[in-house]
């Protein structure tokens, strides 16, 4: 039997020794101690290798090369020493033809990217373990291990055959837990099993963005969740507590949800330093994989959709995010929303009011959940057959920023500096794209045209109108 090598790098300031969410080594790994700076003004930071050391031979073993020519490809780009090439890949790399490396030496010189040899790297000559076989082998195994049993468990939920059972007809008030199987309604403290479809609905108008119920369903049973702030409003009004959120409880669980993120936001162990063993599967994330629309074909799509017309052939392979939407593509039915309009705009007062059916609208959308995943599990699973994708998917989803709530907003409004200054970069690169190919248009339309993108574009020109700047160039008023 193969035993898998692990090796993982852990980051500490050197000042603070202690790692707040430590992983425990599994048997047979040790450590090695490195000392690295991460540049002048940031202090260094100690890097611990965990490598395993078993079987024997199975040491990584690292000792630096001097190689007069470093190995380059055609265009001069430095590629990895042929030893380590040949443990990774172990098949011979591939050459491609005159033509191809011509074509593309004109599409860099064409972007002005510089093709001279950089100045050679430190070489490395890396042994890797002998368990090691196959970099693609490798983190295939990698992921399968890591999505066990989870995705065990979202095969048995999202199986064809796979049902839910009917939602009560009335619904508990009490907070917290309740249990709804054919035996009849019980408290319990957190959902038993292992695979839920789950939903939390928030009152935004005065909730505090904290859940005020919550529905998760399972093949055994239904379960509710409700506040306790619901009957205490000035629960709500307070600092935001760990109870007054969603517990589903620890251990080995799938979480399916629409936007689950918005749903994992309000659980309860999701904030706790020890990871919980929860994993958070969207079904609008596998949605846009498989069916999505970008943000132009959107706005065409509810216009037709509200006009009774999806008559175009994207139409009706693709439809935008939210749960009505993708519940209509793939299951061919409409859901009634309008519930949702007094989580919205209405208050506690109107949530304990309407309790029943608000109650009735989120196990809905747990239902409704349940039936996206059931059609488009299979759709991801065909498109994107490696397990890594999904692997990634889980670690992405159970993430989390660990900050003190003063150095919070001062994150959130960095980021969303850094989020708009790329974003007008990246702007200013496509408005030059774009007058370049309209100036290389102009002068030479023919040998535009042929290129494969370009002549799909839509090149009539329009008059810019309501612009009065006479200084606006007459390349600019011409922009398609």
């Amino acid at each position: 039997m193969k035993r898998r090598c692990l090796l993982k790098a852990v980051t500490t300031p050197l000042e603070n020794k202690k790692i707040q969410r430590s992983k425990v080594l599994a048997p047979g790994l040790r450590k090695t101690n490195l000392i690295t700076t991460r540049g002048a003004s940031e202090p260094p930071f100690k890097v611990t290798l965990q490598q395993n050391v078993y079987p024997r031979g199975s040491d990584i073993r690292i000792s630096k090369l001097r190689e007069d020519t470093p190995r380059r490809n055609a265009f001069g780009i430095q590629m990895l020493p042929e030893g380590l090439r040949s443990q990774l890949f172990k098949h011979p790399p591939s050459v491609s033809s005159q033509d191809i490396l011509l074509e593309r030496s004109r599409e860099l010189k064409r972007f002005g990217l510089n093709q001279k040899p950089s100045a050679p790297s430190p070489t490395y000559n890396i042994t890797l373990p002998e368990c090691f076989n196959d970099l693609e082998e490798f983190f295939e195994n990698a992921a399968d291990e890591q999505l066990q049993p989870y995705l065990k468990f979202i095969e048995h939920l999202a199986a064809p055959s796979a049902t839910l059972p009917p939602l009560p007809e009335t619904w508990s008030r009490e907070p917290g837990w309740t249990e709804y199987t054919i035996s009849g309604a019980r408290p319990v403290n957190t959902p038993s099993c292992s695979e839920l479809v789950f939903d939390v609905e928030v009152c935004i108008k005065d909730g505090n963005n904290l859940p005020s119920l919550a529905v998760a369903a399972s093949p055994h049973a239904i379960y509710s969740w409700v506040s306790p702030g619901l009957d205490e409003p000035w629960l709500f009004s307070r600092s935001p507590s760990t109870e007054l959120l969603v517990p589903l409880g620890r251990g080995e669980k799938v979480i399916v949800g629409h936007h689950v993120m918005y749903d994992r936001a309000r659980v309860k162990e999701e904030y706790a330093e020890v990871r919980s063993g929860l994993r958070f599967l969207d079904t609008q994330s596998l949605h846009v994989c498989v069916s999505g629309l970008v943000d132009s074909q959107k706005g065409k799509w509810y216009s037709a959709y509200t006009a009774g017309n999806l008559d175009k052939p994207w139409m009706k392979v693709g439809s935008p995010n939210s749960l009505a939407a993708t519940h209509k593509l793939y299951c061919g039915s409409d859901l009634d929303k309008s519930a949702r309009d007094i989580f919205v705009t209405g208050s506690h007062t109107d949530v304990q009011e309407d309790f029943q059916n608000l109650m009735t609208y989120c196990g809905g959308d747990v239902l409704a959940t349940h039936r996206v995943i059931q059609k488009v599990w299979p759709l991801y699973k065909s498109r994107f057959p490696s397990k890594v994708s999904l692997s990634g998917m889980f670690e992405m989803a159970s993430c989390y920023v660990p900050l003190n709530t003063s150095s919070w907003h001062r994150f959130i409004d960095q980021s969303d500096d850094m989020f708009h200054n790329k974003q007008g970069e990246i702007k200013q690169v496509l408005k030059n794209l774009a007058e370049d190919t309209l100036l290389r248009y102009n002068l030479n339309r023919d040998s535009t045209l042929q290129d494969t993108w370009k002549k799909q574009l839509k090149w009539d020109f329009k008059q810019a109108i309501g612009i009065k700047n006479k200084k606006l160039s007459k390349k600019a008023q011409k922009l398609p």
